[in-house]
């Protein structure tokens, strides 16, 4: 069969032979001869002769112990696939997917699903960490007869922080797309066996809603023959509509998609382009953690619904001209028929019906002035235009971090992850040279509408621009700037709540490790694991031998 004219660095492998828990279970033994899952599995992650411990310690017992539970709940016996859905980190581009902007980062660690059809409908889903609770329901559960045109509102009612509702809703949301006018399944879909495991960043204890639905969609597609026939463009769509079931972490779509062994990727969107290229021999990607929990989560969703309204002026108007002419939050608020053209132009994925709706309660109306009304500034109107101008700027450094990966180059990828820290942080930490705090300044992006007028006519190039995004902890902060104070450091910053992202020269990461155990893990009486180097993998799909 001809392959599908597929959009990613290569083909996808549209099947794979299924074979018994105890046969993977003696393919995965790493004395075994030859050894060609563990080839790949290494291949998958680009990992050299010196990574190899990670291979073996890590993703050796994830896929050891997600098909010896598989065996314990199904039978040796039962013939069963692996499949693998990565994680993601952002470098560049945080806060500008939705409005069409590209995103840059790598695909990383591992969430591994074991699969088996069943003859009925039914599915049952474990898990090996006894953390996720088990889960058996039927494929038509709560899904109307009729076909659901409105996917969003139908998973708005539903929507839940269980990791079985985010796999639930995404099986869901395939068996809804094969659904025809009068309701009828026009592929054939059976029920599955799932056992699913992971490999989470050091300091998270739940999957993304994006690796679980992006798994769960492989899965069934690979049991109803689908998978592989389907160009990843347009199921990077379905991807982003089946998550909306949960109302957890989300992961980069794109990463966790077209990542490639080794390598950043840009991924351009509408329909996604991805452009991955490693970066020059010799540097090295780590992620800290600030050890606490995301209590900021709630405020960094608000910061990114006070920029939603730049994604319909970008789109329509230049840069410069857009700053220029912002609509003022007071502007925002005048009128129900503005609101709604503002939802409209935003993908928040709402009707006419729903949003007018909304409006005549006046939840919307009382949502915005919350958010408009939280900055400390009295009037807000300055603070929302910052937000804009970051997400503006954001948008510039996305594109040219596209060069920088084309070329590997880690300094000009680093020197934009640092500009976009500025916009982040809220204070800047003087330092020692031992790493000593000696004074916090806090960091003044704007004191005026006036002056940020001033900035879009006559400032610097708009990718220079810092804006200020309020996403940022003081202590994400102060890791960002104990990392960047390290000789050999080319850049840091917030990536995610409690989350930085650093890329340095592989010969100081040791002191980069030193740094902020000393500076920040140690005085707070916190494991220095929180701070993990991250190998770029392949984005999502089967385990073929």
């Amino acid at each position: 069969m001809a392959m599908p004219n597929v959009v990613c660095n290569e083909p996808l492998r549209a099947q794979v032979a299924p074979r018994s828990p105890k046969t993977w279970t003696a393919m995965l033994a790493p004395d075994l001869p030859g050894k060609r899952v563990l080839v790949e599995i290494q291949l998958n992650h680009g990992l050299g002769e010196d990574e190899k411990p990670l291979l073996d310690t890590r993703l050796l017992q994830l896929y050891t112990a997600v098909t010896a539970k598989f065996g314990q709940l199904h039978g040796d016996t039962t013939r069963c696939f692996l499949l693998r859905a990565p994680e993601s980190l952002d470098l560049v581009g945080l806060h500008v997917q939705e409005f069409g902007g590209a995103t840059n980062g790598v695909a990383c660690l591992e969430t591994v699903f074991c699969v088996s059809p069943r003859a009925d409908s039914k599915v049952s889903l474990a898990h090996i960490n006894d953390c996720f609770a088990p889960a058996e329901f039927d494929l038509h559960d709560g899904l109307p007869k009729t076909r659901v045109i409105d996917w969003a509102a139908h998973a708005g009612s539903i929507r839940a922080l269980e990791w079985s509702a985010v796999v639930k809703g995404a099986l869901q949301y395939y068996v809804n797309r094969h659904k025809g006018p009068t309701g009828q399944i026009e592929v054939p879909i059976k029920g599955l066996n799932i056992v699913a495991g992971s490999i989470l960043p050091e300091g998270l204890s739940t999957h993304s809603d994006t690796s679980l639905a992006a798994a769960a969609l492989i899965a069934i597609m690979a049991v109803s023959g689908e998978w592989g026939r389907v160009p990843l463009a347009e199921f990077c769509g379905w991807v982003a509509e089946a998550e909306a079931c949960g109302v957890g972490r989300k992961s980069n779509i794109g990463s966790v998609l077209f990542g490639m062994p080794g390598e950043v990727v840009h991924v351009g969107w509408n329909p996604p382009r991805p452009k991955g290229h490693a970066l020059v021999e010799g540097h090295a990607i780590l992620t800290a953690h600030t050890g606490l929990p995301m209590t900021n989560t709630i405020e960094h969703g608000r910061m990114r619904a006070t920029t939603t309204h730049v994604g319909f002026a970008y789109l329509h108007q230049a840069h410069a001209e857009l700053l220029a002419r912002t609509i003022n939050a007071a502007d925002v608020l005048t009128t129900d028929e503005r609101i709604y053209e503002l939802l409209r132009s935003v993908p928040l994925r709402v009707t006419r019906s729903q949003a007018t709706e909304q409006i005549k309660s006046g939840a919307i109306r009382e949502r915005l002035a919350a958010l408009f009304k939280s900055h400390p500034e009295p009037q807000g109107g300055y603070a929302a235009r910052e937000k804009l101008l970051f997400v503006l700027a954001e948008m510039q450094r996305a594109e040219r971090a596209k060069g920088a990966i084309r070329k590997g180059d880690a300094a000009e990828l680093g020197a934009l992850m640092t500009v976009g820290q500025v916009g982040e942080a809220a204070v800047w930490h003087q330092l020692s040279a031992g790493g000593i705090v000696e004074a916090v300044f806090p960091i003044v992006h704007a004191s005026s509408d006036e002056e940020l007028m001033s900035l879009a006519d006559h400032g610097d190039s708009l990718w220079r621009q810092s804006g200020c995004s309020g996403a940022s902890s003081p202590e994400t902060d102060l890791i960002c700037d104990l990392a960047a104070g390290t000789p050999g450091v080319l850049g840091a910053r917030w990536v995610y709540p409690q989350r930085v992202a650093i890329i340095c020269k592989k010969e100081v990461i040791s002191l980069v490790q030193d740094r902020l155990t000393a500076g920040y893990y140690l005085p707070r009486k916190l494991s220095s694991s929180l701070l993990m180097r991250i190998f770029p993998c392949r984005g999502a799909g089967l385990i073929d031998v």
